[in-house]
């Protein structure tokens, strides 16, 4: 990328859903939210999570130090109370304190339940500006993987940080490969939303992803 994170508004983090998935289990979701709801209460427990509430989950984690989920849903109202509890000291070093930039804090919590059990890609720029995301498994298939890689590159064009606009290349670079695989050079171009060429060019034939 043509970032330099060091510098204000060149820095990306953001989570996307892709439409195939990552090839994970689903992830475990619990939602902060009032109490005094029940009927928000209910509807996040419906769409998946494994808890929801407040008093109880923060006694879970701050008192008991439980911490059975992978994923931390919060309604904006309740993050000041969420704070205060002494959930974030907790939370938060484990990368889990529901987040705006992330998708974690969502005026709709229910549907935000949903999205995060699927297993949302987290992705974000490292100390060189560079963006690294798992985009599916092997056994997926060309087409399923495409699919995953065009979503990915649309979110981060759709991200595209404050003070990267302007510049007249936004991602210099790009590699695809396996875990511990070869990575096989794209040409930036044809990843381009703006670009005539964006996902246009023909596959190219080579060793399997």
């Amino acid at each position: 990328m043509n970032l330099d994170p060091r510098k204000p508004g060149q820095a990306i983090r953001s989570t996307v859903v892709l439409p195939n998935g990552t090839g994970k289990e689903s992830f475990r979701v619990v939602a902060f939210v009032s109490d005094s709801d029940p009927a928000t209460v209910q509807a996040a427990l419906d769409a998946g999570a494994r808890s929801a509430g407040f008093d109880s989950l923060v006694e879970k984690i701050v008192q008991k130090g439980i911490i059975d989920f992978d994923r931390a849903i919060a309604s904006p109202d309740i993050m000041s109370d969420l704070k205060k509890s002494g959930v974030a000291r907790i939370l938060g070093p484990k990368g889990i304190m529901p987040n705006v930039k992330v998708g974690t804090v969502a005026e709709d919590v229910v549907s935000a339940v949903r999205e995060q059990a699927l297993g949302p890609v987290e992705y974000r720029t490292d100390k060189r500006g560079a963006i690294h995301a798992g985009v599916g498994k092997v056994s997926f298939g060309y087409e399923k993987i495409l699919e995953n890689v065009r979503s990915l590159i649309e979110d981060v064009h759709q991200k595209k940080p404050e003070g990267a606009k302007g510049k007249r290349v936004y991602v210099k670079k790009v590699t695809l490969s396996t875990t511990q695989g070869k990575g096989f050079g794209i040409d930036p171009d044809t990843i381009d939303p703006s670009s005539p060429r964006f996902f246009s060019e023909p596959r190219i034939e080579g060793p399997s992803l």
